[in-house]
């Protein structure tokens, strides 16, 4: 008998992240948050200035700005109320 779309345990069952819940299976953003790790430990072995509190801080600074467009633009654009074909004409 096929087990309904209801079924707990199925797949593609509403409310799952999309794993089987075995125990020793890994969520998905496991293995994102392990190559973020692993590129921190090689890039702090590799440049000695890597692992400061002053390079986190300009990496801040550097990232804000980037942040606030992105939050500035995106109401805009989800609007339709900017127009890329405007870079075409200049």
């Amino acid at each position: 008998m096929a087990s309904t779309p209801g079924t707990p345990g199925t797949r593609g069952t509403p409310g799952t992240s999309g794993t089987s819940g075995t125990p020793g299976t890994l969520a998905p953003w496991h293995s994102l948050l392990a190559a973020l790790f692993l590129e921190i430990a090689v890039f702090s072995l590799v440049a000695p200035n890597f692992a400061t509190l002053g390079n986190f801080f300009e990496v801040t600074r550097l990232s804000v700005e980037l942040g606030l467009l992105a939050i500035a633009l995106t109401p805009v654009i989800i609007t339709g109320g900017i127009d890329l074909s405007v870079g075409s004409i200049m």
